[in-house]
């Protein structure tokens, strides 16, 4: 992966090939990382429409026409949206392409009248739990009852 290459952030339909290949990617990894029994499918799964237009938005990330990232945002309430499927393959880790996915997510949680971003993350997730520490997110309780989620986080949009 070039070093230098623009990364790009554009929405797509989660249901696009490219994104659904990154989406078996983003499960191998997080169920080789979790305890035994994981199964993203109980894991407060979202809707098969969640992320579509309005009320909702999937992205992808690519540099140098390489998918490297995905995400999504969808309305779960009044005024309240939440973060989804959040991906970035390992060996673009590192490089800001998380927390510049965060940051459109965001931004279109507001263009959607949303003042309230809520996620969940895995115990074993670290970077992911710094990530949005860094990105002011604050711990709350269990908003959603995801089983293997161990922390849950709320952010404020200005």
């Amino acid at each position: 992966m070039a070093a230098q290459a623009e990364l790009v952030i554009a929405p797509v339909d989660i249901r696009d090939a490219v994104c659904q290949d990154l989406l078996v990617r983003y499960e191998e990894d997080i169920a080789a990382r979790m305890k035994p029994g994981f199964e993203l499918a109980k894991a407060a799964p979202p809707g098969p429409h969640d992320f579509d237009p309005p009320e909702g938005i999937f992205y992808l990330c690519r540099v140098a026409g390489e998918a490297v990232a995905c995400g999504g945002l969808r309305t779960i309430g009044a005024g309240i949206g939440e973060i989804r499927r959040m991906y970035v393959v390992p060996e673009a880790r590192g490089a800001g392409i998380g927390r510049e996915l965060l940051s459109v997510l965001e931004q279109a949680a507001r263009e959607r009248q949303l003042h309230i971003v809520r996620l969940d993350t895995a115990e074993e997730l670290d970077e992911a739990q710094r990530l949005y520490k860094r990105a002011g997110f604050e711990e709350i309780p269990d908003y959603n009852g995801n089983i293997f989620a161990a922390r849950w986080y709320e952010k404020r949009l200005k």
